[in-house]
């Protein structure tokens, strides 16, 4: 059963990431924002507002982080000066109600956290980076967050998920914690 348990919640975990929080591709290896809260929580560093989305987009998307820098492997523009490389770091989040609306088993807690990186060239001959990072915890009925916060020792780690192409990068970790399964 827990196997089967962590396949669907894991599979279900893919899909979320997949679908909220891409991340930068190329070169340069993807990293996962762990301080990102998760849930769409707002802080000073990570704000909720203002949202490039509707109200009623089931995924809200924040307005992202910019940042450009000189990028001499990709030439140079006119022949002067390199390229820019431009990147559009996103923290979007699932809105509440399709957030409620994930099955999750009873009992189980699952936290996913991961990024996704797509980076497309640019006419100027530079390159945009979009790079969603997105972190969901997810509750079944029953589910005790408070405890399974308080015990990381008791939560199952399966595989990363990672994909990792010249255009494209993936990379979601996934945990649970499963009532009555824990390690010793």
């Amino acid at each position: 059963m827990r196997s089967r348990t962590v396949a669907i919640v894991g599979s279900a975990c893919a899909a979320v990431v997949v679908l909220g929080a891409p991340s930068t591709a190329g070169a340069q290896p993807l990293t996962i924002d762990h301080r990102v809260p998760p849930n769409g929580i707002s802080t000073p560093q990570y704000p909720r507002t203002p949202l490039l989305t509707p109200p009623v987009s089931p995924i809200q998307v924040p307005a992202p982080k910019v940042s450009t820098t000189s990028d001499p492997s990709a030439g140079t523009l006119a022949g002067s000066r390199p390229a820019a490389h431009r990147s559009y770091t996103y923290y979007p989040y699932i809105s509440p109600a399709v957030h409620n609306a994930i099955p999750v088993p009873r009992g189980v807690v699952l936290d996913a956290i991961g990024a996704i990186a797509v980076a497309l060239p640019t006419t100027a001959g530079g390159t945009v980076t979009l790079n969603p990072n997105g972190h969901c915890i997810f509750s079944g009925a029953g589910a005790d967050e408070t405890y399974a916060a308080a015990h990381p020792q008791q939560w199952v780690s399966p595989p990363a998920i990672v994909v990792d192409t010249p255009v494209f990068q993936l990379h979601v970790e996934p945990r649970l914690w499963i009532p009555g399964e824990h390690p010793q």
